[in-house]
């Protein structure tokens, strides 16, 4: 592999004290062209594929201004705004708020602060190029775009002093959104960037600061513990595609059974907009042909608001049960709060790879 790189930017930063407000403004860019080439050569008989390359164009470009306000000697508050631009083969933008306050206690000194921001950061401007999707593909994968990681950052600290000596101790919680990541292909040692759904970063710190020793230095000493938790599906990068579709509530009984001859699956979940309302099966489907209701839309064939689904935290064997007993092989995944909201689809052939039975039954 090779890849080439060529990178221009720039940041500026205007300050100025007005009062008891200490303002800034700045400005922040960069962009990049990135040539990647790729080539494999398998050597224990597996399937090779020719090398390719990709050139991307793209950058990133935001503007920020931020406030330390001295509201007394013992409170500081704290605020900013970024307004982020990124364009690349996808545009994204981002407006991030943040705050923060900073309380003094008299005679003692000891300092807490906290501190609330969003913050974006822009993805890789390139993914795979063809032999790399070629061999994603040949081991059942694929790649999907890349978005920006959107992180809500929570801070809380306290500095504590004594003759010299500061005790600093934080502790900060990450909620992010299109957490990146990497994972292989296959076995192969081959990485590539992946974006979760979400994630929980959360972490906490304690240092000591020494005074300054014989004026020419200081040591420090530091614990650090951070604990890092992903939620899938993994939404963009290298993804195990699944072949489970949906069908419009709209779409009329003639153009589904039309649709569903070619398809695998005995049911599919049916979505209004972004809610889903239900899942039909085959046979409701076939059924509802042959009693003269073609023309119906498939919301009309729903005669009450219940219908088979599971939940994220949900085991396998409760999706394989759910499965059994309303006789599909298709499952919505919804969220708890609100039933009618997809968040995923799960399919019998899913549960039973998990299993380590391929579809035939066999182990």
């Amino acid at each position: 592999m090779n890849q080439i790189a060529n990178y221009g930017g720039l940041q500026a930063t205007l300050g100025k004290t007005v009062w008891r407000n200490d303002v800034q403004v700045g400005v922040y860019g960069f962009a990049q062209h990135q040539y990647n080439f790729f080539d494999n050569q398998f050597t224990d008989g597996g399937q090779n594929f020719p090398a390719s390359s990709v050139a991307v164009t793209g950058g990133l470009a935001s503007v920020f201004i931020s406030d330390k306000f001295k509201v007394t000697s013992w409170l500081t508050l704290i605020a900013g705004l970024r307004q982020t631009h990124f364009t690349a083969d996808i545009v994204e933008n981002a407006t991030d708020p943040r705050f923060g306050v900073a309380v003094k206690i008299p005679h003692l000194n000891w300092v807490f602060r906290a501190f609330y921001g969003d913050y974006y950061q822009a993805p890789p401007l390139a993914t795979a190029t063809g032999p790399l999707l070629g061999l994603a593909n040949s081991q059942n994968f694929t790649f999907a775009p890349l978005r920006g990681e959107r992180d809500e950052v929570h801070q809380f600290g306290v500095t504590i002093p004594f003759r010299g000596w500061a005790l600093d101790a934080d502790t900060y919680q990450t909620r992010a959104k299109n957490w990146l990541d990497h994972n292989n292909i296959g076995e192969s040692n081959l990485f590539w960037p992946i974006t979760w759904e979400g994630a929980l970063i959360q972490g906490w710190e304690l240092t000591l600061r020494s005074p300054r020793l014989w004026h020419r230095g200081q040591f420090h000493l530091a614990y650090a513990n951070q604990i890092a938790q992903a939620t899938s599906p993994i939404t963009g990068g290298l993804i195990c595609p699944n072949d489970a579709e949906t069908l419009p509530a709209q779409m009329s009984v003639h153009e589904a059974v039309e649709q569903m001859r070619s398809k695998q699956f005995s049911a599919w979940p049916v979505v209004d907009e972004e809610s889903i309302v239900g899942v039909l099966s085959r046979a409701t489907l076939e059924s509802a042909l042959d009693d003269g209701r073609a023309e119906r839309k498939l919301i009309d064939l729903f005669e009450t608001l219940e219908f088979p689904h599971v939940h994220k935290d949900h085991a396998l064997h409760q999706a394989l049960e759910r499965m059994s007993n309303a006789h599909v092989d298709v499952l919505p995944v919804v969220n708890r709060a609100d039933i009618h909201k997809l968040e995923g689809i799960v399919t019998l052939r899913d549960v039973l790879d998990s299993y380590g039975v391929d579809s035939s039954g066999s182990a």
